[in-house]
């Protein structure tokens, strides 16, 4: 527990300096819209809706787990945007970019053909 509790008490202790440092190199007011853009861009990546294609998930033309990482990925991403802060920004925008850049499974062919696992047995009776 205390080792959780330096991680956090480390973490504001770099945020801070940081947002000190952004605005010392930048000013207050782009600081402050940097804080305001980053908050929009995390509000419309949560409220954009991820379950567009769940319909798709449902008939069994999607990976479940591809899609429910995509969707994971999208919504810790746009929360960290939500925050105020420089350091939580990175981050969020860290995650929005593997969850658009990782590698995709292509759909499931439904009218593909069916793999049957078989094993035969050749033993001579």
């Amino acid at each position: 527990m205390p080792f959780v509790f330096l991680l956090g008490l480390g973490y504001l202790v770099f945020e801070v300096y940081l947002v000190v440092q952004v605005v010392d190199r930048f000013g207050v007011f782009a600081f402050l819209l940097e804080v305001a853009a980053s908050a929009l861009l995390g509000g419309v990546v949560l409220l954009k809706s991820p379950f567009h294609n769940l319909s798709e998930l449902v008939s069994e033309r999607l990976n479940p787990l591809s899609w429910a990482e995509g969707v994971f990925l999208r919504s810790v991403g746009g929360v960290l945007l939500l925050l105020p802060g420089v350091l939580c920004d990175i981050f969020g925008l860290l995650l929005l970019l593997v969850a658009s850049v990782r590698k995709k499974e292509p759909p499931l062919d439904p009218d593909g053909p069916e793999i049957i696992d078989v094993e035969v047995s050749d033993k001579k009776k």
